[in-house]
């Protein structure tokens, strides 16, 4: 049988390693979706300036 990882390791050590775990994750999945839009690039062009008016940015 596998060892409880969780009562092995500190909260803050099991909080950083899944934190990090997350961020490899986000960031795969965010540059392949941009990688799908590339051929789309206005429409990305006008997404964020949309959200970046609606901010208040000039």
């Amino acid at each position: 049988m596998l060892p409880n990882v969780s009562q092995s390791l500190s909260p803050t050590v099991l909080t950083v390693i899944l934190l990090g775990c997350s961020n490899v994750f986000m960031t795969f999945a965010w540059y392949g979706h941009l990688r799908n839009l590339s051929h789309r690039g206005w429409l990305l062009g006008a997404v964020f300036f949309m959200f970046r008016s609606r901010l208040g940015g000039a």
